[in-house]
């Protein structure tokens, strides 16, 4: 699954959830009101160590397929006027990912592994122009890659005596 589905599928799924705008975090775009999520990809793709699970088709079909487990880090924070709305927002994110969703994100191939703790990300602590709280959110997906098999023409078995 490659990151824009990911992304897609955990856009629409919060936004149904919590009947909030979910956003790209830093964009130029105008904002929605408050109060709302705002998600952004930290790393994508880390592959966990080992090859995977390869699939040969001899029939024919002259490609190897290549199953890799990755793992995603997104950060996810809520906007807000206070501190109230802002903090119930964050938490009931991470409730949805990892406890109300799980079994509907684990049936789109994306598995929740763990969140951080939620933290206070606001800017500006003297002047509540906008309150932020957020955490990080860790999944692990699968990708499937392929490429072409190098047939061979011809090959020698020796047999040791």
């Amino acid at each position: 699954m490659n990151t824009t589905k990911i992304r897609d599928t955990l856009v629409f799924l919060l936004h149904k959830f919590l009947e909030r705008p979910v956003i790209a975090k830093e964009q130029a775009a105008e904002r929605p009101e408050y109060p709302y999520l705002a998600y952004k990809f930290i790393t994508s793709g880390n592959e966990r160590e080992g090859m995977g699970e390869i699939e040969y088709f001899p029939e024919g079909r002259e490609v190897i397929r290549k199953k890799v487990q990755v793992q995603h880090c997104l950060s996810f924070s809520a906007y807000g006027k206070t501190e109230a709305e802002t903090r119930e927002l964050a938490e009931k994110a991470k409730k949805y990912l990892l406890f109300i969703g799980y079994q509907e994100l684990s049936e789109k191939e994306i598995i929740p592994l763990r969140a951080t703790e939620i933290q206070n990300r606001s800017v500006l602590e003297t002047e509540e122009y906008e309150v932020r709280y957020g955490f990080d959110f860790f999944i692990r997906s699968t990708q499937i890659r392929e490429k072409p098999a190098q047939p061979m023409e011809h090959f020698t078995i020796r047999r040791k005596a």
